[in-house]
């Protein structure tokens, strides 16, 4: 066989992938498909509850979290829906990141539970993965920004309700309506009778 006519390394490894896909890579796809169904998830080959900018945003996602099993199933629901993989500005747009601020460990076998935060990066091979996390906003400047922002509820000034003498008026702390204006203290906001009638001693009230 001549060089021409000699396979590309392309459809080589095109080839090799299929075979791949017959034998484990299929059996894990289906496998994690069955378990997100029993968690209650599905609906992806609906247009009307499952969009391809949803699927795409998933996929985005999970290329971080590195499981290829995750990507390879919703690159096959984007395919198997006729669309095209949607970067959304969120995805693609150029952002100053802060950090890393800790690291999201974590089995690629295990569920998400068994998953931790940590200072200090973990492994990151074929078992394993170690994400960095990063903040879009710079704390240092985000912690001034709070500051000053109490510093300036501190200083701002609740006003006060006004008073309407003889009608609205503060006692003990509190605005109060006028029940007789006439008289002072407790019994100007409040009626309080005893059998006979008005009764100055509340002790006395019923």
């Amino acid at each position: 066989m001549s060089e021409k006519d000699a396979p590309h390394t392309d459809d080589i490894a095109v080839d090799r992938f299929a075979m791949a896909m017959v034998g484990r890579l299929t059996a894990a796809m289906k496998a994690k498909l069955a378990k997100k169904r029993e968690e209650g998830f599905g609906g992806w080959d609906d247009p009307d509850d499952c969009s391809i900018e949803h699927l795409s945003r998933l996929l985005i996602n999970h290329v971080a979290k590195g499981d290829p099993v995750d990507v390879a199933n919703l690159a096959m629901m984007i395919h198997q829906r006729d669309g095209l993989i949607i970067a959304t500005p969120s995805a693609t747009r150029e952002t100053t990141l802060y950090g890393p601020y800790g690291y999201l460990n974590g089995c690629r076998t295990l569920p998400e539970d068994t998953w931790t935060l940590e200072n200090v990066p973990g492994e990151s091979d074929s078992e394993h993965f170690s994400i960095a996390l990063y903040a879009t906003v710079d704390p240092s400047h985000a912690a001034v920004a709070d500051a000053d922002a109490d510093a300036t509820a501190s200083k701002t000034e609740i006003p006060m309700e006004k008073e309407i003498p003889g009608q609205l008026e503060y006692f003990e702390g509190k605005l109060l309506p006028v029940v007789n204006a006439a008289r002072a203290g407790w019994w100007r906001f409040h009626e309080h009778y005893d059998r006979d009638g008005y009764c100055d001693n509340p002790g006395r009230g019923y």
